[in-house]
């Protein structure tokens, strides 16, 4: 009579076997998933397992070859930042963006503006003289367009309208608003005369406003806010005036 032989004990069946076997694969491969989706998740695994998380944060920063950029360390990163990918290459894009448009000029180098000054004649109207100023932005248009504009004029038929020995003290924009301090000569050298009075205000007005950005002017006499100027309201910013400019033949 044969002897049975006796059954194996701790033997798992075929099936079971395979479907641990696709399991302990499928772990691997999800693992692997994640690590490449979450660049973070290694290092931040091996960071908390490591002996060096004892050591000081500054002594830490000190090993590692740190630039001394103007970088911000985040402690907590939104999860939607993670997702859109911005990451230390995306920072740098945009940081040197930025930078680039800082640097970039709001206006040419040169500037080609129209000075006004006042006609021959009995119409008392403005004519324009063209000329190129330095500019690159608006705080250097207006200071060379309004020194030039007490320049005078260089043509003949062309007369100035600013009193003589009127001097530029300083000048400056804020918000499309252009300020223009002038000196005393501006007021105690007038002609006793409102008729001069328009030219001589929007002679200045129509000149800074045609560069780009400055839409009014305000007048300061040795610091001091002038609100009106003869028959001109000056409390509120003037605006250019184009009925004032003699039409060009």
């Amino acid at each position: 009579m044969a002897k049975k032989r006796p059954k194996k004990r701790g033997c798992l069946p075929p099936i079971i076997r395979l479907a641990l076997f696709f399991l302990f694969f499928f772990s691997i491969g999800l693992f692997v998933f994640y690590s490449i989706d979450n660049p973070n998740f290694m290092p931040g695994l091996r960071d908390r397992f490591s002996p060096e998380e004892s050591q000081p944060l500054a002594e830490r920063l000190k090993e590692e070859d740190l630039s001394q950029e103007t970088f911000t360390i985040q402690v907590e990163e939104p999860v939607e930042a993670e997702e859109k990918g911005t990451g230390l290459l995306e920072r740098l894009k945009g940081l040197l963006g930025r930078e680039e448009a800082e640097a970039k000029p709001e206006l040419s180098p040169r500037l080609g503006i129209d000075l006004y000054f006042a006609t021959l004649g009995e119409d008392m109207l403005l004519a324009s003289e063209q000329r190129t100023i330095v500019a690159g932005n608006r705080d250097t248009a207006l200071y060379h367009a309004a020194k030039e504009l007490l320049r005078g004029p260089t043509r003949s038929y062309l007369f100035p309208v600013i009193p003589g020995g009127t001097s530029l003290i300083d000048c400056g924009i804020q918000e499309n608003i252009a300020s223009i301090n002038l000196s005393q000569e501006f007021l105690d050298k007038s002609l006793d005369t409102r008729i001069l009075d328009d030219l001589i205000i929007y002679s200045m007005v129509n000149t800074v406003t045609g560069i780009p950005g400055i839409d009014g002017v305000v007048f300061y006499i040795d610091g001091k806010r002038i609100k009106v100027y003869g028959n001109i309201d000056l409390s509120i910013p003037a605006i250019r005036n184009e009925e004032i400019i003699r039409a060009e033949e």
